[in-house]
């Protein structure tokens, strides 16, 4: 059986699965490209597809309350990232629905063949 996947509308520049080429988001998805938490760089994005998302749990990331979910390819099932479920704290609202994802996991795809 195939894997059944979506493809990021009209974009010819996006954000795929580096194991399984599964994309992830187009370049207007992305929010920072400059997100680090303990020295992992990773994308910020504000809308992603092919992804899974686990169970909520609660964390403290910079001594700050969150809601989160890890978040995994749906291709593969590998853990890529994690997305921001909600957050205690007035001032980091921004980050709610947000998904980080991991740039070792990540590689950007360039499609010739689409004309924006």
């Amino acid at each position: 059986m195939a894997i059944r996947y979506f493809i990021p509308p009209n974009s010819s520049y996006f954000y795929e699965c580096k194991k399984c080429l599964i994309p992830f988001a187009n370049l207007d998805d992305i929010t920072s490209a400059e997100f680090t938490r303990r020295g992992i760089k990773s994308y910020q994005f504000s809308k992603v597809v092919n992804i899974k998302f686990g169970k909520i749990f609660d964390t403290n990331i910079r001594s700050k309350h969150y809601l989160i979910q890890n978040a995994y390819c749906s291709g593969c099932l590998t853990k890529v990232g994690w997305r921001y479920e909600f957050t205690f704290n007035d001032e980091e609202q921004h980050k709610e629905d947000m998904t980080i994802i991991n740039k070792a996991y990540v590689i950007h795809h360039v499609d010739p063949n689409c004309k924006e």
